[in-house]
This record gives structure tokens, sequence and C-alpha cells, in this order.
């Protein structure tokens, strides 16, 4: 009775600690979606699934977590997609565009990527997510404040 069970890493909640860019940028997960990358589908081949979601995967994060731009897709471009889609919505207190002088304004990035499974550690996973973004130019300036 007294053994204590470890709760799976999908569902550990995440922390308000930052994650770290290849350059240093400090990071946070605002909103991280998952959902399956076939659902909707009625028929078709996983291949030919695969083509319709790469051509709409921008038209779907903007529906399912507006405003969804700006957007990057980390994509291996297999023929066929791997079952889940991951959408994270990030940002950082740093503006890196026109308000970069601006303590008012930070940066937000939205990234979607693909796997197979939900083994492994959640933190890990977002952690190599960030290390392959490009921050600085990726990023889109955002109002903090207002």
């Amino acid at each position: 009775m007294g053994e204590s069970r470890g709760k799976p890493p999908h569902l550990i909640p995440m922390t308000d600690d930052p994650f770290l860019t290849r350059s240093g940028v400090e990071v946070r997960l605002d909103t991280l979606r998952l959902t399956s990358t076939y659902a909707g589908h009625l028929e078709g081949t996983p291949a030919a699934i695969s083509r319709r979601e790469r051509e709409r995967v921008s038209e779907r994060v903007r529906k399912e977590l507006p405003p969804g731009e700006p957007l990057v897709v980390l994509d291996s471009g297999g023929d066929e997609l791997p079952r889940l889609r991951w959408v994270a919505r990030l940002w950082s207190y740093r503006a890196f565009g026109p308000r970069a002088d601006d303590s008012d304004y930070g940066s937000e990035l939205f990234v979607c990527w693909y796997s197979d499974d939900l083994d492994g550690d959640l933190r890990a996973r977002l952690e190599a997510v960030v290390r392959a973004l490009d921050w600085e130019t990726q990023a889109a300036d955002v109002d903090l404040v207002g």
C-alpha cells in the first residue's frame, strides 16, 4: 500500500521553467494540442491522406489553435505521416522584429510536428522541438500587455 507509482510522463503537469533555443532564447509553452493525423478521413490510403494533411496543415492549425501563425511544420518528409499531430503555441518575453526594443512586446510561434507514440518524457520531447527552431527568424512579435 505504501508503494508509490509514478505518473506516465505525458500526464506530468508542465512547469513554468522555460525551454532554451540553440541560441539561448527562453521560450515558454502556452498551449499543447495533440490530435490524430488521420482523424476525420473516411477514405484514402495513408499516403494520400498524408498528402492532403500536408496541403492543409496551416489551415487546420489556424482553426484548431487561433491565430495559428506564424507556423513552423517539422516534417520528416516520408510518404506517410506518423499517426499523431502535435501543435504547440510557444512564446518568449523577447521580441526580435521591429518591436525588439519595446518591453511591451515579446514573440510567439506555433509549431507542428508528428510522431507515432506518446512514449518518453514530454519535456524532453518539447526541448528537442524548441532546439530545432530558429526562433529569431521564425517567431513573430506579439503585444504582451494589450
